[in-house]
């Protein structure tokens, strides 16, 4: 039997597609500009839950990176600057 994420990713050597401008999704479209980027995640084109006849079909795998994925997946994504904002000091502090 054969392995479908790793053969996924040979076949994308390895890179994100969605960063790459090589696949999009419809509702989640890439604004980005164009980048390499080491892809370690596979995602399923056609959803396992709405379509399980296609979950081991190679066609429908496509490697994206922890970023993209999140995105695809609908999953907020980290807020680097919401994180890094300094807290507010006032007289509680002190």
């Amino acid at each position: 039997m054969v392995e479908l994420r790793p053969s996924a990713l040979e076949r994308d050597h390895y890179e994100c597609q969605r960063c790459n401008h090589n696949w999009d999704s419809e509702q989640y479209p890439n604004k980005r500009k164009k980048t390499l980027t080491i892809a370690k995640t596979v995602h399923h084109i056609y959803s396992v839950e709405k379509y399980p006849e296609y979950a081991k079909e190679l066609w429908n795998l496509v490697s994206l990176c922890y970023r993209c994925h999140n995105e695809v997946e609908g999953r907020a994504w980290f807020k680097f600057k919401e994180y890094k904002k300094k807290p507010q000091i006032n007289d509680e502090r002190w």
